[in-house]
């Protein structure tokens, strides 16, 4: 990668920065992160591409990028007079990184047919554009099982990209509450991906066998157990650990005490400022959950105290008031 980064000038910015960082990621409509552009002298787009997997796999986009340096419009205007299944991966990779997932959806199935058959790349492509595409209701969750089947039967999809599948079936089945959107995809993710050793995979793995005790088999203490094995050594010790199992712990409503406890250390052991302030609101999300509405407000107002320019906090100051109002015009107390 550094032999590759010295054929360009490389320059880095912060796109949460207020200041120039900001107002270059909005030029170049980066939203995504990491996002990589690629462009000539003047400042015009060459490429595009978003996130990082590992090295091999963002050197092939790199090398892929360079070895077209014409612009985004003359790609586009060449593809049109003459299409071929590089320009139309290219321009499947450019317009998903534009957030335009339907335009990359059809690029990418536009390779795969001047290809000459379907790709496990372009099968992964299209269905990571389908599953971000329909949240924002461009492709329907039929459409999105149907790109996962596709990837899972697709010859030659490798191990990682069937765990990386099964991994999002896993969130659409949690999000929708439909155990069904997971369950085919959970035992052949696992048994492809079981001679995977690398941490990435082990993590997505274990977390993936958590997921299905939870929604495929409805086994919340075995779900639970699954959970801790797979939180990391020495998680009890660290604040942003103890926070990940409470919130889960939250999100699924259950051992909900002891999350309530675990929370609370990882406040105690939180530096001041907005990871203290984010584990106070895990903590007021748990006790209102329990019914401690008074103490939910009081949480949000400390996490407020340590992150005054989020507004979330003073959001969830109200609400929880509100619901400790009602509750005790409830009980008359």
């Amino acid at each position: 990668m550094k032999q590759a980064l010295a054929t360009v000038v490389v320059y880095r910015a912060n796109s949460h920065d207020d200041g120039a960082g900001h107002a270059l990621a909005e030029s170049y409509k980066a939203k995504g992160l990491p996002h990589f552009v690629l462009m000539d002298a003047s400042g015009a787009a060459l490429d595009r591409w978003v996130g990082f997997q590992d090295g091999a796999d963002w050197l092939k986009t790199f090398e892929s990028a360079k070895s077209d340096l014409t612009t985004v419009d003359a790609k586009e205007a060449r593809f049109a007079k003459e299409p071929t299944e590089t320009l139309a991966a290219a321009l499947g990779r450019i317009h998903g990184s534009l957030h335009d997932p339907k335009a990359s959806v059809a690029n990418y199935r536009e390779a795969a047919k001047l290809g000459g058959g379907q790709k496990p790349e372009y099968a992964v492509a299209i269905f990571t554009q389908e599953f971000m595409g329909h949240t924002t209701q461009e492709f329907t969750v039929e459409e999105v099982k149907a790109s996962a089947d596709e990837v899972m039967a697709v010859p030659g999809t490798e191990p990682a990209d069937k765990l990386y599948v099964a991994s999002a079936m896993a969130d659409l089945a949690t999000d929708k509450k439909d155990p069904s959107l997971l369950a085919p995809y959970l035992e052949p993710a696992l048994a492809a991906s079981s001679a995977l050793t690398d941490d990435r995979s082990k993590k997505a793995r274990a977390d993936l066998e958590v997921s299905g005790a939870l929604l495929v088999k409805g086994d919340k203490d075995l779900a639970l157990s699954l959970k801790r094995k797979a939180m990391p050594a020495g998680w009890e010790q660290n604040a942003s650990d103890l926070n990940e199992f409470a919130w889960w712990c939250f999100q699924n409503q259950l051992n909900l005490e002891e999350a309530e406890r675990l929370a609370r250390k990882g406040v105690e052991l939180a530096p001041p400022g907005a990871e203290k302030a984010e584990i106070l609101d895990t903590v007021a999300e748990i006790c209102n959950l329990l019914g401690n509405c008074g103490d939910a407000v009081a949480l949000s107002e400390q996490a407020a105290k340590e992150d005054p320019k989020n507004t979330h906090y003073t959001e969830q100051i109200k609400r929880f008031a509100e619901l400790r109002d009602k509750k005790k015009a409830e009980t008359g107390a």
